[in-house]
């Protein structure tokens, strides 16, 4: 049976995706309260982690330099945590990106630095080459970022981050048409996600250069 064009297992795998990305960003949530009650010396690597993606996700530059200090602390705990690293490679993008500080060359070798840390730790990590992926953005060779991002989706196909950084990325080399099924999946799979304004911002863009006025401005 077919709905609108999709099928019983498109609409299950779509399903699938909407649970598990709601749940994680539930349980980030829940995990950094958690952590918030503790001892800020008596936190773990875990905990740590939890509480910079949490501040990640403010999107603004305290929220950025917060989400940096618990990140170091994690892979001070832990050196081998590939997660953390892919956060903080985030991070530093989001922090050159939105020019939070004056000394933006720094943060931008600190995102490919991250990155390829988090990568040497454990390459088959999808968020390690989500970031590996997204570092390419700032550093204005998007063709190969892409590589990193396919592989992110084949290891974990629920990842929102990743589709949605790899939309971002086909934009920018003009593949308007996989911009728009990328951040649209991202979308649909990931409502609640923290990024979603940047999501409809970049799939606005795409459909606009592409003359779909009506569907960029809804």
């Amino acid at each position: 049976m077919e709905l609108g064009g999709a099928t019983d297992q498109d609409i299950s795998i779509a399903t699938q995706r909407l649970i598990v990305n709601v749940m994680t960003q539930k349980i980030v949530g829940y995990q950094s309260e958690q952590a918030a009650l503790r001892s800020t010396q008596h936190l773990s690597a875990w905990e740590s982690f939890h509480l910079g993606v949490n501040e990640s996700r403010r999107n603004t530059r305290e929220g950025d330099r917060r989400a940096m200090v618990h990140l170091q602390r994690a892979v001070a705990l832990d050196p081998d945590f590939s997660s953390a690293y892919a956060i903080l490679s985030d991070v530093a993008s989001s922090t050159a990106f939105n020019y939070y500080s004056d000394d933006r060359s720094t943060y931008l070798e600190r995102m490919k630095a991250w990155a390829d840390i988090a990568i040497e730790i454990d390459p088959e990590n999808s968020l390690a080459c989500a970031a590996k992926g997204r570092s390419y953005w700032l550093r204005e060779e998007p063709a190969e970022g892409l590589h990193w991002l396919d592989r992110a989706l084949q290891i974990d196909p629920n990842s929102a981050y990743a589709r949605y950084s790899r939309g971002i990325l086909c934009g920018l080399i003009g593949d308007t048409e996989k911009t728009e099924i990328d951040l649209g999946n991202a979308i649909q799979s990931s409502p609640l996600d923290p990024k979603i304004y940047s999501m409809r911002g970049h799939l606005a863009l795409s459909c606009l250069q592409r003359e779909e006025f009506e569907i960029g401005l809804e």
